[in-house]
């Protein structure tokens, strides 16, 4: 049997056409346009939405230093403690952020960040301390010690700068930033602002608080061994509720630990 071709109507190959047509034309014209935008300063107003309309685009620094990069930065930036203190803080979390130069490391920089520090530290000490209520005074002046002339202190972290050790800096770096987070909880008078009214009602956290989940896996397997250690049965997770950042968060998420708690007691 004969096979039939089927042979492209008029119209058909008129809408073809046509459609090549277009193309063509809007090709040219955005070259047109193209070329006259480059020629010419003026704007060509009203043919705006015939070319590619702009990008919008949010670019992000990597060296800012406003935004914590860690969640130990930002609970530590929360605490509303004693002006010395923060001050002490920010002269050292500068180091953080100069420690991140490849290469050569601004060691001069961070040297005169701890003395300044230092300065601070010794010669505030009274206020420092006073910051610090009657009952946890003797908590605060091992603290304090151990601030100044500890084993990851502001003299110790003076000496691994001199010597130009970038690993034992930013170790000593992080030990000194700890002791100073733990001073600061113990100077903390509470919130640093005041709940609007419609808001005292609710739960509300006026501190911080540490949270401990021990979980277990269903099936009864034993979770992968820390370094150095023993696979267990059992894995804790420790979670902070901060309620300098969000009180009101932190107090109902407490409300449902201590809810739940007490129907596991029975």
């Amino acid at each position: 049997m004969q096979e039939l071709t089927k042979r492209p109507t008029a119209p058909s190959i008129l809408s073809t056409h046509l459609e090549s047509t277009v193309k063509q034309f809007q090709s040219l014209m955005a070259v047109i346009i193209i070329f006259t935008e480059i020629a010419s300063p003026i704007p060509l107003y009203g043919l705006q939405d015939l070319s590619i309309s702009p990008a919008e685009a949010v670019l992000y620094s990597p060296e800012t230093k406003t935004l914590p990069r860690t969640g130990e930065l930002a609970l530590r930036r929360a605490i509303p403690a004693n002006t010395n203190m923060k001050t002490i803080q920010d002269s050292l979390e500068d180091i953080s952020y100069l420690l991140r130069i490849p290469q050569r490391k601004p060691f001069g920089t961070m040297e005169g960040n701890v003395k300044k520090a230092l300065k601070i530290a010794t010669d505030e000490k009274a206020s420092i301390l006073a910051s610090i209520p009657a009952e946890l005074k003797e908590e605060g002046s091992v603290l304090y010690t151990s601030l100044v002339d500890g084993k990851g202190g502001l003299q110790k972290l003076l000496q691994y700068i001199k010597d130009k050790d970038p690993e034992k800096v930013s170790a000593c770096l992080a030990s000194t930033l700890d002791t100073i987070a733990q001073l600061e909880l113990l100077q903390a008078p509470g919130l640093s602002f005041l709940l609007p009214q419609q808001y005292l009602k609710y739960p509300r956290l006026t501190g911080r608080g540490i949270v401990e989940f021990t979980v277990e896996k269903v099936d009864g397997s034993a979770f992968s061994p820390e370094s150095a250690g023993e696979a267990k049965s059992t894995a804790k997770i420790q979670v902070v509720i901060d309620g300098f950042s969000a009180p009101l968060t932190a107090g109902n998420f407490a409300k449902l630990v201590r809810w739940l708690m007490g129907h596991m007691m029975g």
